[in-house]
Order: C-alpha cells, then structure tokens, then sequence
C-alpha cells in the first residue's frame, strides 16, 4: 500500500507503479479499477 502511494507521488502517469503494484499484465488489463482499489 505505502508502495502504491509513493508511485502516485514520484510519477505523474503511474502506468510502470500501475504494472508492477497490480501485478504486471494483469494490472495493465485492470487499469486504474486496480489502482483505485489500492490492494
């Protein structure tokens, strides 16, 4: 969660923070209804 936050704060577009945090291709699919999830 702290690692998902930091992404927000060091990038503007957090699509690398979104492929990572959601577990690569996975979270690129989900898109920011992952991220808003913030799991």
């Amino acid at each position: 969660m702290l690692y998902h936050f930091f992404c927000l704060a060091v990038t503007a577009s957090n699509a690398e923070c979104r492929y990572q945090d959601s577990g690569g291709l996975f979270g690129e699919l989900s898109g920011d209804a992952m991220t808003s999830q913030g799991s």
